[in-house]
């Protein structure tokens, strides 16, 4: 409230008009002074502003009566001019109701009893700033013209702004208010700062309408001992909460942050309790990073419906987050997350491009119905269990959203640890399997490329050895095939060799040739014959192809063998 220096007399209330030697007597002997006995004309219900300050400040008028036990009541009056306390208490209560201050209304002094402006009008500025209420202070349905300033006030108990109308800016910059804040119910068009400001007991700004679209609302810095609540508020231009500190819960129940050009931070923000957001909605800018949250971050059913900026919540750190059937319309950023136990995105919406990485979930990440339209980044993300759906093949789902992410090693391998710890081993192999085919599409070429896929092809990557039986039965097979009892001839002149007659000769033929380490007493004894020709084209074709695939044969066996000995003795997991 502004200040007007004005010379008070100490000894005795200065009365100038017979409205206010009426209004003088009323007050002397503990009466309200109720000015609309004198009619409806305003000339007729004024009083000067400066018999005001001297009413509320001379001793004088309450005789040797005890001043806390008065209270100053006027009612229905017009006080003209400059209402202003200079350097002197006022002991007592006062209270004006359906007043209009035609100039500025200031004080330097303090307040001893409890003060209550209702259904009053300020023309003037209204300064407050560093004046000490040892009560309550409470503003009811008051209109105020030009600004309001409380800056480095001290209140011992509350202040209340309730169903007000502030026109001007608004300050209550280092406020400290051992009670309750109120700005219930109050419409603020020329902006509020709020920073630094200290708050005993709860801030509480439920259905507050800040429509200023270029004055900023600033609670940034500020100390909330209870709770902090904008429930159903709207703002309509930038809007500040970096690195307030909550003792309790924030409460944006149906808050709205109007306009694609504004934004809301909350930077660096701490809320001991719940951070509650639920059905808000946010126009412009948000930012949540660094927000402490020491319970649970809800924002359910939240609308962020800018889809150029991006939103932010990087570090954030919280016990449980709850952010299911929310709507993102642009990025969103949750990069180095800390949530302790879970992490719920059910039902949520995002079409712009979504990052968690290096993202830290200490217990599950339900994602059920959640829904990534333009690309996911899960690169570094770190989680016990993850669920995508309710029924046994969910874990699929999980996987498909792994490989319609980025690639990223990381996120690979944090679905095949949940799966492990899950005692579901099938399921990680199938994961690992999943990123080493990636890895191949995405990253390798040359030789790099060609051995991730031999690797694939023979043994699964180590995790599905009993591929490699496929190339040894084909190499196996084909060589009885090819070595035919009439394609081969007696090696030497050894009386006592093994028969070579039937396709069980070349079965054995064919295994004792492949597998490096066997002795069946026939490879030794029988070899290719130089081809002859036959009838039957096929035969010669045959022939001809033998003595080359014997040594084929044998050097796969080299190759395949030691490689399925270590697959299936888990050397190549």
């Amino acid at each position: 409230m502004g200040f007007v220096l004005v010379s008070l007399s100490l000894s005795c209330v200065t009365v100038n008009t017979p409205t206010e030697q009426w209004v003088s007597n009323k007050i002397k002997f503990c009466r309200i002074a109720n000015l609309k006995n004198f009619g409806s004309a305003k000339k007729k219900r004024k009083i000067h502003g400066v018999f005001v300050a001297t009413l509320l400040t001379n001793s004088w008028a309450w005789g040797n009566v005890d001043p806390t036990t008065k209270c100053i009541q006027i009612q229905n009056a017009v006080v003209d001019g400059d209402v202003f306390l200079h350097y002197i208490n006022v002991p007592y209560s006062v209270v004006f109701e359906d007043c209009q201050f035609t100039g500025e209304v200031g004080s330097l002094a303090g307040f001893g009893g409890f003060t209550r402006f209702t259904n009053c009008e300020f023309m003037g500025p209204v300064q407050f700033s560093g004046v000490t209420f040892e009560r309550e202070m409470e503003f009811k349905n008051c209109v105020f013209r030009d600004s309001v300033d409380f800056s480095n006030a001290e209140f011992s108990r509350s202040l209340v702004f309730n169903k007000c109308n502030f026109e001007g800016p608004v300050f209550l910059k280092t406020v400290r208010v051992l009670g309750d804040l109120l700005l219930r119910d109050s419409k603020f068009s020329g902006g509020l700062d709020a920073r630094d400001a200290k708050i005993g007991g709860d801030l509480m700004a439920n259905n507050c309408k800040f429509e200023s679209l270029t004055s900023h609302v600033i609670f940034s810095d500020i100390t909330v001992s209870g709770d902090l609540v904008f429930r159903g508020s709207s703002f309509a231009s930038t809007t500040a909460f970096n690195r307030s500190k909550i003792g309790k819960n924030l409460d944006l129940h149906k808050t709205q942050f109007a306009g694609k050009k504004t934004s809301v931070s909350f930077n660096g923000a701490e809320v001991k309790g719940i951070a509650h957001f639920v059905e808000s909605i946010f126009e412009g800018k948000a930012n949540f990073a660094g927000l402490r949250v020491g319970t649970q971050l809800q924002l359910s059913n939240v609308e962020f419906r800018n889809s150029e900026k991006s939103v932010s919540f990087s570090w954030v750190t919280a016990g449980t987050g709850f952010l299911a059937n929310t709507v993102f319309s642009g990025p969103v950023d949750f990069y180095g997350m800390r949530i302790d136990t879970d992490l719920s995105l059910k039902g949520s919406r995002f079409k712009g491009y979504a990052s968690f990485a290096s993202a830290s979930i200490g217990n599950t990440i339900f994602l059920r119905n959640a829904f990534f339209e333009n690309g996911l980044d899960l690169s570094g993300t770190l989680y016990k269990n993850i669920q995508v759906g309710e029924d046994k093949e969910s874990w699929l789902a999980a996987l498909d959203l792994i490989e319609k992410a980025k690639y990223s090693r990381s996120s690979y391998r944090a679905l095949e640890e949940c799966f492990t710890r899950q005692g579901y081993q099938n399921r990680a192999d199938e994961v690992y399997i999943a990123f080493k085919r990636r890895e191949w599409r995405d990253t390798l070429s040359g030789l790099s490329a060609v051995n991730n896929w031999l690797f694939d092809f023979l043994v699964g990557y180590g995790r599905k050895p009993y591929k490699i039986i496929r190339p040894i039965a084909f190499f196996i097979f084909f060589g009885m095939c090819v070595f035919r009892p009439s394609f081969m001839q007696q090696r030497g002149t050894n009386l006592h060799l093994v028969e070579f007659r039937s396709s069980w000769h070349s079965l054995l033929y064919s295994i004792d040739l492949f597998i490096p380490f066997a002795d069946l007493h026939i490879a030794r004894d029988w070899t290719p014959r130089m081809p002859k020709k036959s009838d039957v084209w096929y035969h010669n074709i045959l022939q001809k192809l033998v003595p080359s695939w014997l040594h084929i044969h044998v050097l796969a066996g080299y190759i395949l063998i030691p490689i399925a000995f270590a697959a299936l003795t888990g050397l190549l997991r």
